[in-house]
């Protein structure tokens, strides 16, 4: 499965082929294999998984030191080349699913080694799509009467009883953020860790564990320290979970020890990377006088509630004002 997203949606209609210029970025999923299982005792079983996922950058700005988004990291392959043998690899997600005769589910997933490579201008292209996508015309809706607005009680939904079990787990993720993308100069910052949660749902129990086991995060400047990374944060260890019982809420987070070293190089990556924010998401005057003067604009117009009751002013005869204002002669 390929998908390739653009940003010209409106050459669609004159042409089929597309620019690249204006591409945003290429998804692809190889070897999807699915299966679903239906006993005759009303349970089943399901499975799902994937060997590839591929997210690359395109257009004429992509990064210059990678243009991959998402993907699973290269494994060092020498040792097998030497015996010419292949090993089968686990597939990149794989997804178990089973319901019993109850209607108890529990599904368990497992996602392997993926990297994540983020970029402020890549983040900029992605808010830009989105905020292309969303619908700008505004349907008028008229003058709402409160009085013909109604209002209902929602009744509270009855907790399920059947039974739900969730397991993720994410074998060593790696998300690398890149502080510079034009530059010959590459710095980066990538953060690891283990990724498990744990959700459990019973009658109107409802328990919630998220735990990052091994957050580490480290710093790279290939052009001063060549290959040896400078550790930011040391490994800690970080516990997340939310219980529910008989309306009861309790949530609580429970962290290791925490270690963070910071030299110069990494206070000026972070500067550059706010000032690149700062550069990138700024929103032009004109959309802001647009916004001002749509705010002004709309506090102006004030519509007249005909129903709404007003005081009454007291009548004044014109005629016998004037009738009253004459002098005593003229009336004699």
């Amino acid at each position: 499965v390929k998908i390739i997203l653009f940003f010209d949606a409106n050459e669609l209609l004159s042409s089929p082929i597309r620019d690249l210029n204006h591409g945003l970025c290429k998804f692809e999923i190889n070897d999807i294999d699915t299966s679903l299982i239906v006993y005759t005792d009303k349970s089943s079983d399901g499975k799902l998984s994937i060997d590839k996922i591929l997210i690359e950058e395109i257009g004429p700005d992509v990064n210059i030191h990678s243009k991959t988004v998402l993907s699973s990291p290269a494994e060092d392959g020498r040792s097998n080349n030497i015996c010419n043998i292949t090993i089968n690899k686990p597939p990149i997600v794989d997804v178990t699913f089973h319901q019993n005769q109850n209607r108890d589910s529990s599904i368990d997933v497992i996602v392997g080694r993926m990297c994540l490579s983020l970029s402020i201008p890549f983040c900029e292209k992605v808010a830009l799509y989105v905020l292309e996508c969303i619908p700008k015309d505004i349907q008028d809706l008229g003058i709402v009467n409160l009085g013909y607005e109604g209002e209902t009680k929602t009744e509270r939904r009855k907790g399920s009883s059947n039974s739900l079990t969730v397991s993720v787990r994410v074998n060593r993720p790696e998300l690398l953020f890149l502080v510079e993308t034009t530059s010959n100069k590459k710095r980066y910052f990538i953060t690891k860790s283990e990724v498990l949660i744990d959700l459990s749902r019973h009658c109107n129990r409802l328990n919630l564990v998220t735990s990052l086991s091994g957050l580490h995060s480290l710093f790279y400047d290939l052009n001063e320290y060549s290959d040896e990374p400078y550790v930011v944060l040391k490994q800690c260890d970080v516990e997340l979970s939310r219980n529910v019982e008989d309306n009861n809420e309790k949530i609580s987070l429970n962290i290791s020890g925490i270690y963070v070293k910071i030299c110069s190089e990494v206070i000026h990556s972070v500067n550059d990377i706010l000032n690149d924010i700062v550069e990138h998401f700024k929103v032009p005057e004109i959309e802001i006088d647009k916004r001002l003067h749509r705010k002004l604009s709309a506090k102006e117009i004030v519509t007249e509630d005909l129903w709404e009751p007003k005081k009454i002013e007291p009548y004044v005869n014109k005629q016998e004002a004037v009738h009253t204002t004459l002098p005593t002669h003229v009336t004699n």
